[in-house]
């Protein structure tokens, strides 16, 4: 067996599913290495603005450890207990995510002196930043630590291009993957038609729904500018279904506390997400940038027509234009792809249906069978 270690700074709900589908292989023995433990508790989210605990994060089945208990760190215990952890196991590999701190940067500088081959996965968060500090940090990244790492491990088509226009060194496809909320739990009509008269939503309703930090980079205000056009021209009632948190929601609030179709819910955890999905026809995520946006993984897992902003990467690999979604240019453009959908029942289920055919190809299972590739080759 192939011996991996995964250094990651604490666990994160997306990827435990996919972690735990990776260590049931009898091709390869994958320890992960956690720099804290705090997400597993209560924890201040910056983002969301507000304390937070995600549901089942803690019931996790990957073998693992962890350096640091909450967030109280040190950076000479972490280089002693990192040293002497990889000394101890002497993993063939070892598979960092991220690059932009002091503890992913060591790992790495250590790993290489330690003649472990380095494996770097993350997302490109200055893909969209061109100013010169960010073009300083990212060449000197590169100049530096690019000739310590065996291999890249890219998310996305724009991913890849963000590593091969800096490095010569070969690039492996590892896609951005989610677990399955659809599957977890069986989604009751009775369930939905609770949630749908908490929210005073009327049956015959088209739901837009956004999922996302309700901050300025997520962009929702624009989305909330469109659809109060949309809702004067639409015939049958609209309703915008707001989930999250962030430091411009309560602004929000105020300013749009007049319009009724304009639902607020707060952050949804993940044993209740999956039923508002359900209960939505359309998912819209407005980003001024994402490096990603696995949000989208979870709407088309649950067949639902996808509309993002150009600036959302993962538009580039999930969403195919006029068939299971739009990428738009500007607010005009927004709002016209929505209504579009609204207005043609047609064209609705056929983006319905075709994102569920497209995130098949982004499940899981593809990950995994990515990554033993990758491995063996």
């Amino acid at each position: 067996m192939i011996k991996i270690h995964y250094f990651l700074d604490h666990p994160i709900q997306y990827q435990n599913p996919f972690l735990d589908k990776l260590s049931l292989s009898d091709k390869i023995s994958l320890n992960v290495i956690y720099l804290s433990d705090f997400s597993l508790r209560p924890y201040f989210d910056q983002g969301l603005n507000r304390m937070i605990k995600f549901d089942e994060i803690e019931n996790f089945k990957h073998k693992h450890q962890f350096i640091f208990e909450n967030k109280n760190k040190n950076r000479l215990k972490f280089l002693i207990k990192f040293v002497k952890l990889l000394l101890k196991d002497k993993p063939k590999y070892l598979w960092v995510h991220g690059y932009s701190n002091f503890y992913s940067i060591s790992s790495i500088i250590i790993g290489y002196i330690l003649g472990i081959k380095i494996l770097l996965r993350g997302e490109s968060n200055n893909f969209f930043k061109n100013n010169l500090k960010s073009r300083i940090k990212i060449y000197l990244f590169f100049k530096l630590i690019d000739p310590l790492i065996t291999n890249y491990l890219a998310i996305g088509k724009k991913n890849k291009e963000f590593y091969a226009g800096r490095t010569k060194k070969k690039i492996f496809l590892l896609p951005y993957v989610v677990g399955d909320l659809f599957k977890k739990k069986i989604i009751q009509k009775k369930d939905l038609s609770i949630l749908r008269k908490k929210l005073k939503i009327k049956k015959n309703s088209f739901i837009i729904f956004y999922n996302a930090k309700i901050i300025l980079r997520k962009n929702p205000e624009l989305l909330i500018s469109s659809f109060l056009k949309i809702n004067k021209a639409c015939k049958i009632p609209v309703n915008l279904i707001i989930a999250g948190d962030g430091d411009i929601k309560d602004k929000l609030i105020k300013k749009y506390k007049n319009f009724r179709e304009i639902k607020f819910v707060g952050f949804i955890n993940q044993n209740l997400l999956n039923q508002y999905y359900a209960l939505s026809n359309l998912f819209v995520l407005p980003s001024k940038y994402d490096a990603w946006g696995l949000v989208v993984n979870e709407a088309m897992n649950f067949s639902k027509p996808i509309i993002t902003s150009k600036n959302v990467l993962s538009s580039y690999d999930l969403i195919k234009p006029n068939t299971n979604g739009i990428t738009f240019n500007n607010k005009y453009h927004l709002t016209q792809s929505i209504l579009n959908i609204i207005k043609n029942k047609d064209i609705e289920n056929k983006y319905s249906k075709n994102s569920r055919i497209i995130i098949k190809n982004w499940n899981i299972d593809v990950a995994n069978k990515y990554f033993h590739e990758f491995i063996k080759k």
